[in-house]
């Protein structure tokens, strides 16, 4: 993979900030040069413009002026500064970073000689440390404490030395087990990727049985709330990627407990709780376990509401929520809860675009344009869906990336934009096969527009029949349960052979 360049790396750091980290960054940077507004903010400024970044563009701008004198050195420190501005703005959120800076803050006061200043900041440090579990971090802190208090004729008695003692070697060994957790959660993604690039079944499953043995073995002594959510972290994400839903139930039951439980705090590494909590979400039928979603959902809105008021990650963990909410009723045909939600996101959207990281976003505007599609606003829908198909960011390797081809095929089809179809199908169908990109029921569809398209866009009448046999093969063949993509093209191509798509105990919703 070829190394990107360090003003990509800029452009996509600046571009991912929200606007209140904007503006902090702001603020920091006029203090390099009081008074005017200095050249960090006008290169800023500058690439924050930028949908695409192009860096003649920028040097065109500030020809002739000091910019362009140090524009490379100017552009290394302005990366910097961003990711010093970050970690400020995030340190009162982000437990992690908020031990650490009072840790070296209780450095320089100890080199200072201000022993016990830096004392009464290395108790608040090593107090959350433990609750975070920071053990590496909690092995800095007491050695610096025993250094403070060696200075100031302190020293702990012989009780409170041996205790710390004590104290160290149980450390030691968390740590030591935090460092395996981690060594055997390497083995398992080298399996995972394994898994799914080798073709040998019988290898597969004998490494498979190694790291199951090796791994699952640790359970039985893990020690610390941390290495509790690590554990069962990584073997939930496994159980994930090779698609054992009972598995990854399971782990991600026992990940959640460790919360509840108390051995872990929610709100030192909130998103990873509530990812957890989602997952249970993500995986209810909204057909047949309505009573549980709603629990879910209630269970998520009180947490975000109560427990996870404030924390770095919230906007993008909510619109999350937002994203497995829509997808449900979708599937569900849930038509009112579908109209209910198509405002609510427009307007989240709106309002914390900026805020959220791109998945999330992606997600709920490829839903969004399904929901258009229902309603037979194609213009709507095309906008939409356009944002993610020419998105340079939305690459190959990417799970909406296919799907969102094809929507884009489909919204067309509905605008009967023929001509255009006929060059875009075979450009995105030769693409997406040469990259092994489609699954099998997106294959199915590419390839009756691919060998159907003169026929179904000259009569409605056979367009009907003909939809109608898709219809069939797709459900003799599609593999069970659907995922979501999968399930709204069924729906689409069931609309598209006559049946509705909303259809309740009493009789057919229009959706209007």
């Amino acid at each position: 993979m070829p190394k990107q360049k360090i003003q990509n790396y800029l452009h996509e750091l600046i571009k991912n900030l929200s606007q209140t980290e904007k503006r902090y960054f702001k603020l920091l940077a006029k203090q390099q040069t009081p008074g005017k507004k200095n050249d960090y903010i006008k290169l800023f400024e500058a690439i924050d413009k930028q949908k695409v970044f192009n860096e003649e563009k920028i040097k065109e701008q500030f020809k002739g002026t000091p910019i362009e004198k140090r524009y490379a050195s100017l552009k290394k420190y302005l990366y910097e500064l961003v990711i010093k501005s970050l970690t400020f703005y995030n340190s009162e959120t982000i437990s992690s970073i908020k031990v650490r800076r009072m840790l070296d803050a209780a450095e320089i006061l100890q080199r200072k000689g201000l022993f016990h200043q830096a004392i009464r900041k290395l108790d608040k440090a090593e107090k959350m440390a433990e609750e975070v579990g920071l053990n590496f971090v909690i092995h800095d802190i007491t050695r610096l404490k025993i250094s403070c208090k060696s200075m100031i004729s302190e020293f702990p008695p012989e009780e409170e030395f041996i205790a710390f003692k004590e104290n160290q070697t149980s450390l030691i060994a968390r740590m030591a087990q935090t460092n395996e957790i981690c060594n055997k959660g390497l083995d398992i993604v080298f399996y995972s990727m394994y898994a799914k690039d080798n073709s040998e079944a019988q290898d597969i499953e004998r490494y498979k049985n190694l790291i199951d043995k090796d791994f699952l073995a640790l359970e039985a002594n893990l020690s610390g709330g941390y290495n509790k959510h690590q554990y069962f972290y990584t073997l939930k994400r496994y159980y994930s990627m090779i698609g054992d839903s009972e598995k990854l139930e399971e782990y991600n039951k026992k990940h959640i407990n460790v919360f509840e439980s108390g051995a872990m705090k929610k709100k030192h590494l909130p998103s990873n709780y509530i990812h957890s909590v989602m997952t249970v979400l993500e995986n209810l039928d909204p057909q047949t376990e309505k009573e549980d979603i709603e629990y879910w959902v209630n269970h998520c809105e009180n947490f975000f509401e109560n427990e996870g008021s404030s924390y770095f990650n919230k906007a993008n963990d909510l619109g999350h929520l937002h994203c497995i909410q829509q997808t449900h009723a979708l599937v569900g045909k849930n038509n009112n809860k579908i109209k209910q939600l198509e405002t609510v996101i427009t307007e989240y959207l709106d309002a914390n675009k900026s805020k959220m990281n791109t998945f999330a976003v992606r997600w709920l505007n490829y839903n969004l344009a399904w929901t258009k599609i229902y309603k037979k606003d194609y213009k709507a829908a095309l906008s939409l869906s356009n944002e993610l198909v020419n998105n340079d960011e939305l690459s190959t390797s990417h799970f909406l990336y296919s799907p969102a081809i094809i929507q884009n095929v489909i919204i067309h089809f509905e605008l009967k934009n023929f001509s255009y179809l006929e060059f875009a199908i075979g450009s995105f169908y030769k693409e997406l096969k040469k990259k092994s990109r489609l699954t099998a029921n997106e294959t199915l569809v590419f390839d009756f527009f691919y060998q159907n398209l003169s026929k179904v866009g000259s009569s409605a009448i056979s367009n009907q029949d003909m939809f109608a046999r898709l219809q069939n093969v797709y459900e003799a063949t599609a593999k069970k349960p659907l995922d979501f993509t999968s399930e709204y093209l069924l729906q689409w191509i069931n609309a598209k052979a006559g049946n509705q798509i909303y259809v309740s105990d009493k009789g057919v919703l229009e959706y209007s």
